[in-house]
């Protein structure tokens, strides 16, 4: 049976056998991590090393035990060297591609410390970690240079200016510290290693301080602040500079929201007391041990900062709302404002004392804030759709799409009924805002429409006529002046008759419109003129038809008379023939697009025209023919007479002869001027 001895020796061979087999371990992960698969045979000659070792009987006890395990970590230490020359080659491949990276190179000699820590592999990198140390110095520089360099850490953009310092400092140790350890662990055997560990001594050191100092100057100078309770005098570049006081302490009197002199409301909570939060969080969460001043102040002033926030953000909304709202729709709020407004008086009565207190008010305001706002957010979007409405009129021809601006207008009083129903009052500023911006909308469409008024007012019917041997309008032309005028007054009063939102329009805004635009509209006047002067022209145009004027029938004495003017009467209806034979309107082109004229009476009159001069040749020709042939008459019955008559005596037959004579002679005549004729 083994003593209690035994047992005791036998234990402690059993703890080296486990360190070696933990090591043998170690040595074959850290192995595996830089040889791929690859490289099986030497990570079998690892695992065979290993085999060695986990071979001893650690339950055997006696003089060769310790021997064993000797020859055992020699036998290890010997079949593991392949491996750690292959690792050695794969290393030095690694640590040359970061050579230009200081602090990649650190990490990465870190990361294998345990293997590089190796005799064989200190041997084989040598020259690499020469390097390292000679790399070391410049990075201990860099970082000695950057702890007094203005250049600031980049954090959130609430993190303070101070934290922000110490956690650079810190930083910048933490690396200072990561130097250190990765020299004493594998440079220590190095030539100017002592130098480098004293370098990053001595830097640590003042890091450490570094950082120490400033948590300790801003203790120092926070509970100066919270003695003094306010910050008026600071010294910048030995020049005295005047601040407003900053207030480091919530005081139970204090109440918590008060007015400037320009009835601006401020919250009574120091935004410098939202940063000392910060500070003190992060300081603590870093180690540091806070003074209790301090985290009193912390602590009373955390307990309160949502009500501060909430408090803010009603205060901004206090101090601007009036920008916000429509001014004419002010008045519609009122109600709301006088309770925001009796509510925020009440802050005489709510201090920081207690905390409930504190957030029955804030709740009362928070309240009043949405409301108000709600109600501002509702008016401005029912503002928006009424003005959206009055911009489209700005498209809109205010004579051939009237109705458009009937139903538009229309459309902004249901709007406005809408916000009526919804308790809302004083309304009067708000409705005459509306009324001037469709004032100024239809103002610009009125003097739009007046150049082309004429070419959309309703048609007016005429018919050009032959009355009395001269042509003429039926209705006559001041008939026709009296129906257009009163057509283009039904446009030209259109603002005058246009009802807009308001019950009673301020100033007869709409009405106005016409009397601004007096000088435009005596150019409507000048066209009227130039219209009816245009009817003038068509009269001119159509008299040229009338060939045939009245016909003189004492002028007709021979048949060429009566041949000219029946060539001429037959020319002229064939003329006739050409006008449309059934009732025509024309519509005049060039500005007469109001009148449509029909033709189709002038046509009927110039035929009746035509027809009577006609039947007054046909008369007076028939007139000419009897009295000719009457005359003939009275010339051969005499003759005739004469010429049988025997003569008897000699007397008689020269009396014959001279009256057959003359019978010829005068035949002779008569017939001759016919014929001339």
């Amino acid at each position: 049976m083994r003593t209690r001895c035994d047992l005791r020796a036998n234990t402690g061979g059993f703890q080296v056998v486990m360190i070696l087999n933990l090591l043998a371990f170690g040595v074959e992960i850290d192995i595996d991590k830089v040889l791929s698969n690859t490289k099986c045979q030497k990570v079998c000659n690892v695992r065979t090393g290993s085999k060695v070792i986990l071979d001893i009987d650690i339950l055997y006890y006696g003089e060769d035990i310790h021997h064993s395990l000797l020859k055992a970590q020699k036998q290890f230490e010997y079949l593991i060297q392949p491996a750690e020359r292959r690792v050695a080659i794969k290393l030095k491949k690694q640590l040359t591609s970061v050579n230009a990276n200081t602090r990649q190179l650190i990490y990465e000699y870190s990361r294998y410390s345990e293997l590089i820590s190796r005799p064989v592999l200190k041997q084989e990198l040598l020259s690499e970690r020469q390097y390292l140390l000679t790399s070391m110095y410049d990075y201990l520089k860099q970082i000695r240079s950057d702890s007094t360099s203005e250049n600031t850490l980049s954090t959130k953009q609430d993190t303070p200016e101070v934290v922000r310092e110490i956690i650079m400092i810190r930083q910048l140790e933490a690396k200072a510290t990561e130097v250190k350890n990765v020299a004493q662990k594998l440079l220590e055997d190095l030539q100017g290693f002592q130098n480098l560990n004293q370098m990053v001594s001595d830097l640590t050191k003042e890091l450490k301080s570094q950082h120490n100092e400033l948590f300790e100057a801003w203790c120092t100078e926070i509970i100066s602040y919270i003695n003094d309770n306010t910050l008026s005098v600071a010294v910048i570049n030995d020049v005295t500079i005047y601040r407003d006081p900053i207030v480091f302490s919530l005081k139970e009197s204090d109440p918590v929201v008060q007015f400037s002199k320009q009835k601006l409301m401020k919250v009574n909570y120091s935004p410098r007391l939202v940063t000392l939060i910060s500070e003190v969080r992060q300081l603590r969460a870093m180690g540091y041990h806070i003074p209790s001043i301090i985290e009193q102040t912390s602590d009373h002033a955390k307990k309160f900062m949502k009500y501060a926030r909430i408090l803010e953000q009603i205060a901004n909304f206090h101090n601007t709302i009036g920008d916000r709202m429509i001014t004419c729709q002010k008045p519609m709020m009122l109600a709301s404002a006088l309770e925001l407004s009796k509510l925020v008086q009440d802050q005489e009565v709510v201090s920081w004392g207690q905390e409930k207190p504190v957030e029955v008010y804030v709740e009362s305001l928070k309240r009043s804030v949405e409301k108000l706002s709600r109600e501002n957010n509702l008016l401005t979007t029912y503002h928006l759709q009424a003005m959206e409405k009055i911009r489209n009129l700005s498209d809109v021809d205010l004579i051939k799409d009237y109705s458009k601006w009937k139903d538009a207008v229309k459309h902004i009083r249901k709007i406005i009924t809408q916000v009526e129903d919804k308790g809302f009052r004083n309304m009067h500023n708000w409705k005459n805002e509306l009324d001037k911006k469709l004032a100024e909308i239809l103002e610009k469409q009125y003097i739009q429409s007046l150049d082309t008024l004429h070419l959309y007012l309703p048609e007016i019917r005429i018919d050009l006529v032959y009355r009395n041997s001269k042509l003429e309008y039926l209705p006559n032309e001041e008939t026709l002046r009296k129906l257009y005028e009163q057509q283009l007054q039904r446009f030209l009063n259109i603002p005058k008759n246009f009802k807009g939102v308001s019950d009673v329009p301020e100033n007869n805004l709409f009405e106005s419109i016409i009397h601004k635009n007096s000088k435009i509209l005596d150019t409507v006047s000048k066209h009227t003129e130039n219209l009816f002067e245009q009817l003038h022209a068509v009269i001119k145009h159509w008299q040229s038809w009338l060939q045939l004027d009245n016909l003189d029938t004492s002028k007709l004495s021979t048949w060429q008379h009566w041949d000219l003017h029946f060539r001429a009467s037959k020319t002229f209806g064939q003329e006739i023939a050409k006008l449309p034979r059934y009732p025509m309107l024309l519509t005049l082109r060039k500005g007469l697009d109001v009148f449509l004229i029909g033709l189709s009476r002038l046509r009927s009159d110039l035929e009746s025209h035509n027809r009577s001069y006609w039947d007054q040749l046909v008369f007076s020709l028939k007139d000419s023919i009897a009295q000719d042939i009457v005359k003939l008459q009275n010339f051969v019955d005499p003759s005739t007479a004469a010429l049988t008559r025997q003569p008897v005596t000699i007397e008689e037959i020269g009396e014959s002869g001279i009256t057959h004579g003359n019978i010829l002679k005068q035949a002779t005549e008569w017939i001759k001027g016919r014929l001339i004729h």
